[in-house]
Formats: C-alpha cells, sequence, structure tokens
C-alpha cells in the first residue's frame, strides 16, 4: 500500500486538492439562509386570568391549539403579508422557483385571483415557512427563512402580528355576533312586555279600573277609607259606652260632656 501511495502521490494529491477547491467553491457559492423564529403564546377562550368561566377541558385546548397552528398556516392570512409586505416584488420570494427547487403549483385555497408574481411568491412563502407545535406548552413557533436576516425577520414579526390581529378580529366578530343576537332578544321580550301592559291597560278600562301607584286602584282605596271609618266608628262606640256605663245610677251633671 506504501508503494502505491509512493509511486501515485502526485494523483492523489491533486484529486484530494480538487475535491478540496470543488467544496469550497461551492459552499462560498451558496446563499446563506436565515431562520428567525418567533413563539407565539395561545390561550383558548376562557384561560384569561379575568375570565368568569375556567377553561379546564384539556382536550378541547389541544384541539384549539392544533386549530390555530393550522391558521397560521392559512393561504388567505399568507396572501395578505405577502401583499402588505409587496413580496411580490421581492428578489427571493418573486423570484423563479427553480431557484430554490421544487415544482411552481397553483394554489387552489385563495379565492381571490392571484398575479403569477404573487402565485410564485405564495409558493416561495409556504416553502419557507416552518410551523411548530410545542404538545407539552401552549407555545407555536413560527418561522419564515430568507438570504436577508433583515427580512427574514419581518416577514416572521409581520406573519405572527396579522395573525395576533386576524384572531382578535375573529373573536371581536363573534362577540358583535352574540351582542346583536341578545339584543333581538331583548327587543323581543321588551315588545312582549309592551303587548302584556297595553292588554292589561285595555283589561282595566274596560271593566272600570284605574291604577293608582305600583299596588293600588280605585277599589282598594275604597275599602282602606271604609276601613278607617269602621275603626273610628268602633272607637266612638267604646268611649260612648263607657260615658253610659258611668251614667248609671250618678247625678246628670256628675259628667262634663253631661253639659255639652
Amino acid at each position: 500500500a506504501l508503494g502505491i501511495l509512493r509511486k501515485h502521490w502526485r494523483v492523489s494529491a491533486v484529486f484530494a486538492l480538487a475535491v478540496i477547491a470543488t467544496v469550497t467553491v461551492s459552499t462560498l457559492m451558496m446563499k446563506p439562509i436565515f431562520e428567525p423564529q418567533a413563539r407565539v403564546e395561545v390561550d383558548p377562550p376562557g384561560a384569561e386570568v379575568f375570565s368568569l368561566e375556567g377553561n379546564n377541558n384539556s382536550g378541547a385546548a389541544t384541539d384549539y391549539m392544533e386549530t390555530q397552528a393550522q391558521n397560521l398556516q392559512n393561504d388567505e392570512l399568507t396572501l395578505e403579508v405577502i401583499r402588505k409586505l409587496h413580496l411580490d416584488q421581492s428578489p427571493y420570494f418573486g423570484a423563479d422557483p427553480n431557484a430554490i427547487g421544487g415544482e411552481l403549483k397553483l394554489s387552489a385555497e385563495v379565492a381571490v385571483p392571484l398575479t403569477p408574481a404573487e402565485n410564485r411568491a405564495l409558493y416561495v412563502f409556504k416553502q419557507s415557512r416552518k410551523i411548530t407545535r410545542d404538545a407539552a406548552s401552549r407555545l407555536i413557533t413560527v418561522s419564515v427563512s430568507a438570504p436577508n436576516p433583515v427580512a427574514a425577520a419581518t416577514v416572521t414579526n409581520t406573519l405572527v402580528s396579522m395573525f395576533i390581529e386576524r384572531d382578535y378580529k375573529l373573536r371581536n366578530d363573534a362577540i358583535s355576533q352574540s351582542s346583536k343576537w341578545l339584543q333581538r332578544q331583548l327587543d323581543d321580550i321588551r315588545q312582549r312586555m309592551d303587548d302584556s301592559n297595553r292588554a292589561l291597560n285595555n283589561f282595566e278600562s274596560a271593566h272600570g279600573i284605574s291604577t293608582i301607584g305600583d299596588n293600588q286602584d280605585r277599589f282598594t282605596d275604597q275599602m282602606v277609607e271604609l276601613s278607617r271609618q269602621l275603626m273610628q266608628a268602633q272607637a266612638d262606640r267604646i268611649q260612648l259606652q263607657s260615658y253610659l256605663s258611668e251614667l248609671n245610677g250618678a247625678q246628670d251633671n256628675s259628667l262634663p260632656q253631661i253639659n255639652s
């Protein structure tokens, strides 16, 4: 073996140098890809400290986390980020898809029409995006890689910010719809109360009942007055009865009431 190496050392050295030079040139020609990471803590509805209703259903929380992770990969959200940052004009996202490898496919999940540049940017964005969910926590890691570190960080942060804004908007719309539904129920109850009061007023008018205060009417007022007069008459009778008792066997002027 040593004899063979001594005999062909020039060929071996040239081959080794050629391999090292090829690897070095290939490495230098490769564009560096920066992959920033953003972590989002997603709390299911009802998990807030100030919430009146606690969410202790771990199964529902897991499903909600998985749903939110899928929402982060929504094509409509991705297209909003592309249009906000004009990524279709970016030399990386809007470039020919052959630059990153793979075959360009038209997206079937977006309802709005796309320009060829937007479709290429959407394809590159989906290839560069990475969404991972930590099963042991409520953290979702979001990453969008790009050759420019500033662009990669901007795209990643924008995706997270627009996801949060979109989630708040969906929650606000749900609360608004619930409020409108409750308002309709209250209006219906108020209408039925008005109809009941109208029917009660018609009944009182038809039977000669007029309301006085909250719980009194004309008949009740008359009964109160008659009860007062009855108590006064009973008191007067008791007093007169005592006078008559004292008059038995007494002189005519024994009581001052006799003079009057």
